[in-house]
């Protein structure tokens, strides 16, 4: 039988116009919805206006109201006025007054949360980590309110000091950081070099995606092909992400023309922008990309595009899971909606947003039509199976090893930098920290008396509390007291415990001191088992390759 195009379009034109028709009628409506919702939303503002017991200021009973909507819905859309708007601005034009940290609200309580600090920020130098909660600013609890009204308190003028109320899981209860704030300046590449002379591997860390990422980012590539690279780690690691034209720039550089890279869409599924790739690759040799939990958005962008397309390993841990795309609205003069409008997703067809906050939200009607694509499975270009709704999952997943309690609390309290700045006799910057320096650095805590809560401090009181109170006598005052000794509280002990640890935040200060945060950034490889693993794999063609393949079918086995 002969296909005849024409027939099948006269047959389908019915049901096109029913649809159309039907869609149509679903539009008028939510219109209708909006407008009975809207009048009587109106109709409440003036009974409580006229009649309330007390007279309502009529701005800030607008404000309340709104902020109270921005509340329902996704972590990132927000309202900001007069100074809050003023700063939004700021940020966009990549530069503003502050501590230097990605912000946002996590979990189901909707927690302000250091989602990462930027490299060498007033953030980074205190010891801020990612999944740090901001319980209080300037003793003023966080807990209940915006995430702009919290980041307004946060950000001020250059040199003036903010105080942040932390809580940090095993912590038991909140610690004091006093940040003095500086201007954030983003600078996207915080290092690159050849790190294996030997194999010619290159290796760039990418810190932001602000308007010239794309840019620096060639430019560090040009300069390590030129020195002879081979093959290349990028480290997307700790990158919050940034500008979406900048996440497809970067694809590009390593991507043949004409691949897509990511598009968005709409509510009703419309893509609203289609980025594909334009230009000859800068670099097409073998390339492995490295991500973590605080790898998000832009980063995500990037890591899935190259992994769809089977260009470049993921390794790592999983990403953040950011896939929503924001605009910026001017409502007036004094105020701006930053308002979630579309999603982000790679050329599988995954998405890369975590859908959380749908969860038991009345407010939105699409939660099944979203949460079907949570664990939907997709493939890259060859065959590779890849999740959606998850961020992204590296090829070959290597964990990192935490930061011991006690070295963290070290680091908080500034000990590392200020033995290093005012120890006696004075050390120099090139000084190599050795036992004598080790020696050295262990009288000088000491020497300070400081007490450390360990993780479950709080725990152990309420337990000797209730041992108290209840006269449960001596056999538990012991086991109480030979816990306490076994959760580590002793100084002493902890120094040993953590030598390894003491000699590499004493190498990465040192480093600081010698050359700023590109000489960190460089020496803090000298301790990271995951670039390890990165190295090792690159080396390793055969792995490498395998890791880039398809799962074989098991009727191609037999």
């Amino acid at each position: 039988m002969k296909f005849r195009p024409t027939l099948l379009l006269l047959c389908l034109l019915p049901l096109m116009l029913l649809l159309g028709a039907s869609q149509d009628q679903d539009r008028q409506e939510y219109i209708k919805d909006v407008r009975t919702s809207l009048k009587r939303f109106g109709e409440v503002y003036r009974q409580l206006s006229f009649r309330y017991v007390d007279q309502i200021d009529p701005e800030a009973g607008i404000e309340a109201a709104i902020r109270g909507l921005m509340h329902e819905l996704d972590p990132y859309t927000d309202y900001f006025v007069e100074e809050e708007a003023r700063d939004l601005d700021e940020m966009s034009q990549g530069e503003y007054g502050g501590i230097g940290a990605e912000v946002g609200q996590r979990g189901s309580d909707k927690r302000v949360t250091i989602i990462s600090p930027f490299d060498d920020s007033p953030a980074d130098k205190v010891g801020l980590r990612a999944g740090d909660i901001i319980d209080a600013v300037d003793g003023v609890s966080t807990l209940d309110r915006s995430l702009s009204e919290v980041v307004g308190e946060i950000k001020g003028p250059r040199g003036t000091k903010v105080t942040l109320s932390i809580l940090r899981a095993g912590w038991s209860k909140a610690v004091d950081y006093t940040l003095t704030r500086d201007v954030i300046v983003i600078r996207d590449v915080r290092y690159a070099g050849i790190v294996d002379e030997d194999q010619a591997l290159g290796y760039v860390r990418l810190t932001r995606f602000s308007g010239k990422a794309s840019e620096s980012l060639s430019e560090a590539i040009e300069g390590l092909k030129a020195q002879g690279m081979r093959g290349l780690i990028l480290d997307l690691r700790g990158n919050p992400g940034g500008l979406l034209r900048e996440a497809g720039d970067v694809a590009d550089l390593f991507l043949e023309p004409g691949l897509p890279i990511v598009d968005t869409r709409d509510r009703q599924g419309n893509v609203e922008k289609d980025i594909r790739s334009e230009h000859e690759p800068v670099f097409d040799g073998p390339l492995l990309v490295m991500i973590d939990g605080s790898s998000a958005s832009a980063s995500e962008i990037v890591a899935g595009a190259l992994q769809d397309h089977d260009r470049a390993v993921v390794l790592g841990t999983n990403s953040y899971g950011k896939g929503l795309v924001q605009s910026v609205y001017t409502i007036d003069d004094d105020a701006r909606l930053k308002l979630t409008t579309a999603r982000y997703y790679l050329p599988s067809g995954r998405l890369i947003q975590r859908i959380d906050y749908f969860e038991n939200n009345d407010v939105l009607n699409h939660v099944e039509t979203a949460s079907l694509l949570s664990d939907s499975l997709f493939v890259t270009d060859d065959g590779r199976p890849v999740v959606g709704g998850r961020g992204i999952q590296p090829d070959l997943e290597v964990k990192y090893e935490p930061t011991p309690w006690f070295v963290s609390e070290l680091w908080r309290a500034g000990l590392f930098t200020n033995f290093l700045a005012d120890a006696k006799p004075a050390l120099k910057p090139t000084a190599e920290v050795d036992a004598h320096m080790l020696k050295r650095f262990h009288e000088f805590v000491l020497a300070t008396e400081q007490e450390f809560d360990t993780p479950g401090s709080k725990e152990l009181e309420d337990l000797a509390t209730l041992i108290e109170r209840e006269q449960l006598g001596e056999t538990a005052s012991t086991a109480l007291e030979e816990l306490r000794s076994a959760m580590g509280g002793d100084t002493q002990a902890q120094l040993e415990q953590n030598e390894n640890w003491l000699i590499k935040m004493l190498t990465l200060e040192q480093a600081e001191r010698r050359g700023g945060s590109e000489e960190r950034a460089k020496a803090s490889l000298l301790f990271d088992a995951q670039f390890d693993r990165a190295v090792q794999l690159l080396n390793s063609d055969g792995e490498f390759r395998a890791l880039l393949s398809a799962p074989v079918e098991r009727a191609d086995i037999d």
